[in-house]
């Protein structure tokens, strides 16, 4: 059975519809595509800073004269009441572990004792000891004025 028009079979019809939902698709997945590149786009045009709104880091004496400024704070605070002696000792063990970040790098104020004295910030690590029994110790006890000039003089000296 080879001529004849018995023999021929036409092509298989199938549902235009099934077409039209597979370029749909495809056209989806393009513009999906270029949306997410557009929008990261946009995204990292948008996070840069300028270059004039950088300010620059403090010198030594400015540091210095800074912390030393707010040691005094404190104890005025203190002198007025409006600082318990645990809170006084607490503010001054802050602020040299904050000298001691800023004046080098090094994240003092997530250190213990033993992680100061181990990072060899001797004078940050002495002041830090003498304020441990009035920070934590169950009655409060401990003399502000001198646990400030240990301050002072851990800033006058460190760095």
């Amino acid at each position: 059975m080879l001529g004849g028009d018995a023999a021929y079979n036409p092509l298989a019809q199938y549902w235009w519809g099934w077409m039209a939902i597979a370029i749909g698709l495809v056209v989806l997945v393009v513009l999906w595509y270029a949306f997410v590149w557009w929008v990261s786009r946009r995204a990292k045009e948008t996070v840069t800073v300028p270059d004039e709104e950088v300010t620059p880091a403090p010198s030594r004496e400015d540091l210095r004269a800074r912390y030393l400024s707010l040691v005094d704070e404190v104890v005025q605070s203190y002198d007025t009441g409006a600082l318990t002696r645990r809170a006084a000792h607490r503010k001054l063990g802050a602020l040299v572990r904050l000298y001691a970040q800023e004046a080098s790098g090094v994240r003092a104020h997530v250190m213990t004792l033993d992680d100061l004295t181990r990072a060899r910030l001797g004078a940050i690590a002495h002041a830090v000891s003498v304020y441990y029994p009035a920070e934590f110790a169950s009655v409060e006890s401990g003399d502000v004025h001198r646990s400030a000039d240990v301050a002072r003089r851990a800033v006058a000296s460190w760095w």
